[in-house]
């Protein structure tokens, strides 16, 4: 059951919440705080795993109330739901808040929300997961480009010229479109010239985990890295791994999902190179000292690895749940629930199969053979493995 802190000083939005949401009763455990004073007094007496709070309220604020939470339960989800708000308080919530809604009348995005934040916590191993949750706050804000093309693609108004429009604004962004679109991993007999060819060629589910990864990597850009940490080789073995997982999957959706998973399965990384970097260059440190597996060694010194990290982020930051999965069960498809060949598995093979046409090395284990096995693709990966070319499982 989900525990969550509603916050608001209007007495008729709290009024909403307990009617319109009542209905949830049996999977919540809501509470109501009238400001933020009376919010701080609830999460000191009992923890919550979400808060929800409104953005201007008289004495502390919405970012205010989100920065103490966070400092005292890095842990705790946080949401701000606010129909007043400007670029300014928006650019002030973005750092504290995991996700910013700006509609608090509109409860189905608010459930969807919550719910899609909060279901990858409860699958995965509760403290370790919850530790990464208190480590995203360390990454550097996502830039108001991501933000304006998510509430764009996310409108039923939106076209490939109103999203071309955006991404327009952003110099950096524009080339990297147009350079993923006129990649050879493509297959294009012609070459794409205007981001909005580009927009059209890509699709809108594919752009948003390329945009992501962009903004991501411009953050990481902007600050040292740790050694060992490759911006350039993380990008162009995701966009491989995207490439191969879309082209194994049959189905349209399946081979969206699988593209955009393959495109943010190692998006944990960001998380330890940005937030992490002492623990990162232990793993990698511990890793050659020790002649292992750099994922075994991710669980042994932090009690998650690289792909529940990612996946938790993606959770947080709204992404759908199928991708979700995808990209943190990408090591261990079997726990994902799966029982067919899928996105989680599409992108658990592609991400060997990419590295070894990489000429990275690859453990033994590396594919997860009872699984492969169960879903009916043991054999076929096992060709595709050997070298034949792939196609639509």
């Amino acid at each position: 059951m989900i525990g969550i802190l509603f916050v608001n000083d209007n007495p008729a939005m709290l009024d909403l919440y307990r009617t319109g949401l009542a209905h949830l009763s049996g999977r919540w455990r809501m509470r109501f705080a009238a400001g933020a004073e009376q919010a701080l007094a609830e999460i000191a007496r009992e923890p919550a795993d979400a808060v929800a709070t409104a953005m201007r309220m008289p004495g502390m604020d919405g970012a205010q109330l989100l920065e103490r939470i966070r400092q005292t339960h890095p842990e705790t989800v946080r949401f701000v739901v606010s129909g007043q708000l400007n670029w300014d308080d928006a650019h002030k919530a973005m750092p504290l808040a995991h996700q910013v809604l700006n509609n608090p009348r509109d409860l189905a995005t608010l459930i969807r929300s919550i719910e899609r934040a909060c279901s990858l916590v409860d699958r995965v191993d509760q403290p370790a997961v919850r530790r990464a949750i208190g480590a995203i706050t360390g990454l550097p804000p996502l830039p108001r480009l991501f933000w304006q093309l998510a509430g764009e693609m996310d409108s039923p108004r939106a076209s490939s010229a109103s999203v071309a429009g955006i991404i327009e604004q952003d110099p950096a962004m524009t080339a990297r479109i147009l350079q993923v679109a006129n990649s050879p991993l493509f297959g294009l007999a012609y070459a794409v010239r205007s981001v909005r060819d580009a927009v059209t060629r890509l699709g809108m589910f594919q752009l948003r985990s390329i945009v992501l990864m962009q903004a991501l990597g411009q953050g990481a850009a902007s600050q040292p890295v740790p050694a060992g940490f490759s911006l350039e080789a993380l990008q162009e073995g995701s966009m491989r791994t995207a490439r191969l997982a879309a082209a194994m999957c049959g189905g349209l959706e399946d081979s969206k999902i699988a593209f955009s998973a393959g495109m943010l399965h190692h998006v944990g990384y960001f998380l330890f190179a940005s937030a992490m970097r002492k623990e990162y260059e232990a793993i990698r440190e511990t890793a050659f000292k020790q002649a292992k597996p750099i994922l075994q060694v991710e669980t042994e010194l932090l009690g998650f690895d690289h792909a529940e990290a990612g996946g938790v982020m993606l959770a947080l930051w709204g992404l759908p749940l199928p991708l979700v999965e995808a990209v943190a069960f990408h090591h261990r498809p079997a726990q994902g629930g799966e029982t067919r060949f899928g996105p989680v598995a599409a992108v658990h093979v592609a991400c060997v199969l990419a590295s070894e046409a990489q000429g990275l090395p690859v453990v033994g284990e590396a594919l997860d053979q009872a699984f492969l096995k169960r879903v009916g693709a043991l054999e076929v990966v096992q060709r595709w493995r050997a070298g034949a070319p792939v196609r639509p499982f």
